[in-house]
């Protein structure tokens, strides 16, 4: 199926029909890209007046958020960084990273706050939620925290950041629009696992996001004022771990052994063959993790882990397919048992234009300017995907420093801990904040939110 991306806007691939159609259909109802919805003339000084109240409600309690969020205190995020493995209806699911400490600052400022926190939302034992229900019926609008660390590096991908942006919004955002007699709920979902484990997926399995309307969030980059993105796209990628138990033996008699590393290679040498049937967006990598501790010994087990990456999630199915087919055929040719081991997948990514636009605005308002990412690039992949075929979704990005720092690095974590970091965190959450007022207050943002969502997600999903 042909993808394309049209004058830089549409950052995520769609199908051609669809992104051919969008977007006059949208320039024409709602105006121009940056100004997507017309703001009723009713709700137009509300909501100037909760957008002041928002910000100076995060500017007053900037310190105590950077402390019980862990804005300045990323060790306080990863205490522990070993994998947890929970066993549930004949499954294994990785939650990746023991986030214990993490929830407990993030659910102990909620709660100094005044809200309620659920720990252990979907059974996961990472995962929390609060809620603040408005005057009456409503759109639901939920806040994303993720706080896993990386094993051995810390916040190396800024995710103190995401969680301190998170907290500080729906904080702030609940208490007001309260107060002003607003309809609807502000919910925060704290997603646990994103670094390995898709937890966001998982939790959608479990009806973690039944009855949200709208999920925001933002991601930390580095790079200045250029790196802002709004609208980034991601591909979708799924892992797979493959397992060959063979029978260890004397090298100068390998007939009496079954090599397990000879069915391990075959799996490699068969993928390289299928590679000219590869679509652009294609990618496998693979690597042994193990294959044998001495030369003069026929390795009786080994492993390997395929990372695997595609324009679509139905895309990652069948490519995994393929690839479980090579590993069976390796089984019958060697005689060593396979075992095959899948993570969920991470869905590639739809963010909803018309409230990326809006955030961009209110970013605007508290002095940071965004823009659109160069459509040519590749970008890495995330459990938000899963979400954003669900709901309209964003996962805007901001550059916490001006320096090229690359992620998943000690430098990173270092900069997510840094006062401009701090800076970010607050502002980050001041447009999550405004954004999600206007959700709540404007029909015709929720209204081009929900047909954009309804058209740029392939059909294929909402069959299922």
């Amino acid at each position: 199926m042909k993808q394309v991306y049209l004058d830089n806007a549409a950052t995520t691939p769609v199908r051609l029909e669809v992104e051919v159609a969008m977007r006059p259909y949208f320039c024409e109802k709602y105006g121009n890209p940056s100004g997507v919805y017309q703001m009723s003339s009713e709700n137009r000084g509300m909501i100037e007046n909760v957008r002041e109240q928002i910000a100076k409600t995060l500017n007053a309690s900037a310190e105590e958020i950077y402390f019980t969020s862990g804005g300045t205190e990323s060790d306080n995020w990863a205490i522990k960084a070993a994998a947890q493995m929970l066993k549930e209806k004949g499954r294994h699911i990785i939650t990746s990273k023991i986030e214990h400490h993490a929830i407990l600052n993030s659910c102990a400022y909620l709660e100094k706050q005044g809200f309620e926190t659920e720990r252990g939302y979907c059974d996961l034992p990472t995962s929390f939620k609060a809620v603040k229900k408005g005057t009456g019926k409503g759109p639901v609008v939920a806040f994303l925290a993720e706080y896993d660390a990386l094993r051995g590096v810390g916040h190396g991908c800024g995710h103190n950041v995401i969680a301190t942006c998170a907290s500080g919004a729906f904080a702030s955002l609940a208490k007001i629009f309260v107060e002003m007699g607003i309809a609807g709920e502000v919910r925060i979902i704290g997603t646990p696992a994103e670094e390995g484990g898709a937890g966001k997926a998982i939790m959608l399995e479990r009806g973690g996001f039944d009855g949200v309307d709208f999920a925001l969030m933002i991601h930390p980059t580095c790079g200045g004022e250029s790196r802002n993105y709004i609208n980034r796209n991601g591909r979708a990628s799924g892992s797979l771990t493959i397992s060959f138990t063979g029978q260890s033996a004397h090298s100068s008699a390998p007939a009496t052994g079954i090599n397990a590393l000879t069915a391990a290679i075959s799996v490699f040498n068969q993928i390289d063959m299928l590679r000219p049937l590869f679509e652009t967006e294609d990618n496998v990598n693979g690597v042994i993790l193990e294959g044998g501790t001495a030369s003069n010994v026929i390795p009786g087990f080994s492993k390997s882990e395929f990372c695997i990456r595609a324009a679509t999630m139905k895309r990652i199915d069948e490519l995994q397919n393929m690839i479980i087919g090579c590993a069976k055929r390796a089984e019958s040719l060697t005689g060593a048992k396979v075992q095959i081991q899948s993570e969920p997948i991470y869905a590639e990514r739809y963010p909803c234009l018309p409230i990326c636009e809006d955030f961009k605005e209110n970013m605007a308002r508290v002095g940071i300017s965004m823009c659109l990412p160069d459509p040519k690039l590749l970008f890495g992949s995330s459990d938000i995907g899963n979400v954003s075929i669900k709901i309209p979704a964003i996962h805007d990005y901001l550059s916490i420093t001006d320096e090229e720092i690359p992620a998943h690095s000690k430098e990173y974590a270092k900069a997510a801990a840094e006062p401009a970091a701090d800076e970010i965190c607050i502002k980050g959450a001041q447009g999550l904040a405004m954004t999600g007022l206007d959700l709540l207050l404007d029909e015709s943002l929720r209204q081009a939110a929900a047909e954009y969502h309804e058209k740029v997600v392939p059909d294929f999903y909402k069959e299922k």
